[in-house]
């Protein structure tokens, strides 16, 4: 998202991440029951810097690829532990900034 003077793509990447959430849980015949979201603050003051104060990352990208009746908790951070793909100097998690950490939990159905 470096230099990005627009707010899809910061949606685009929270739906994106939900959307692969919601793949993963289905794949292990399981529907999801909650989601868990760690969203960092500077995304939310970059939206409302883009779209003059409308800040609804939930609204528009989360619940959407969700769907209805899954409850959403999160929070606001200055910085994210989360997962990478690969690895970087031996670990495959890492503290990132401007990210959306996100966790679905699933039950068998």
């Amino acid at each position: 998202m470096k230099g990005q003077v627009k707010p899809e793509p910061i949606l685009a990447s929270a739906k994106s991440a939900i959307t692969e959430s919601v793949a993963t849980v289905a794949k292990a015949a399981q529907d999801p029951v909650l989601c868990l979201v760690s969203d960092c603050c500077a995304r939310g003051m970059r939206l409302r810097t883009f779209r003059k104060g409308n800040d609804d990352e939930v609204k528009e990208a989360i619940a959407p690829a969700l769907g209805s009746g899954v409850p959403i908790f999160g929070f606001y951070a200055w910085g994210e532990l989360g997962r990478i793909q690969g690895e970087y100097q031996g670990m495959k998690h890492q503290y990132q900034q401007h990210t959306f950490v996100s966790a679905l939990v699933g039950l068998k159905n």
